[in-house]
């Protein structure tokens, strides 16, 4: 049986060229997400904002089970309402470690693009510190 290696190999030039030009969209499309009325967003909350505002996020979104991991937790999470001067509240969620410190203090605003929300897109990504 002949093999016609000219053919193979335009298909698979074909092929590669079409992952290129998708890979390249792709990154613009991300890219173009990146600026709101806010500035410029870094990619991956582009993405997440993105999500959020198309409303593709499902509700209770939660972990797979094949990456959840087993161990026992590490942080607690508190949910509390803080007071503002002007009589106003504020949600606030407090990730503290289960084990006696001295730990590190980071403080994070979610702004919800300013329109709504709490920050449990953030939820995820902050369970994960160490």
């Amino acid at each position: 049986m002949k093999h016609n290696w000219s053919l193979l190999v335009r298909i698979s030039m074909s092929g590669l060229l079409v992952l290129v030009l998708v890979s390249l969209l792709s990154i613009f499309f991300v890219q173009s997400l990146r600026y709101t009325e806010a500035g410029k967003v870094p990619p991956k909350t582009a993405v997440m904002l993105h999500a959020v505002n198309k409303q593709l996020l499902p509700e209770g979104l939660k972990t797979p089970s094949f990456l959840a991991s087993k161990a026992p937790p590490t942080i607690q999470r508190l949910d509390m309402i803080m007071d503002t001067k002007d009589g106003d509240t504020i949600p606030v969620r407090v990730y503290k470690p289960v084990v006696d410190g001295p730990h590190p203090v980071i403080v994070y605003y979610h702004g919800g693009a300013f329109m709504e929300g709490f920050g449990n897109i953030e939820h995820m990504t902050i369970s994960f510190v160490p």
